[in-house]
């Protein structure tokens, strides 16, 4: 049997110019997440 990976995918919206709101809300929690490790594999995405 294999053994299973931790994997995080996530993605944000553009919904226009970076302002204070992405900041706070997207870009800083997905960088504490990156930086916490304990999986191997993170996919980040601008979904569109």
């Amino acid at each position: 049997m294999a053994q299973s990976e931790d994997i995080i995918l996530t993605g944000i919206r553009p919904t226009g110019p970076l302002h204070i709101g992405h900041m706070v809300g997207a870009l800083i929690p997905n960088i504490e997440i990156q930086n916490a490790g304990g999986y191997k594999k993170m996919y980040a995405m601008i979904a569109d």
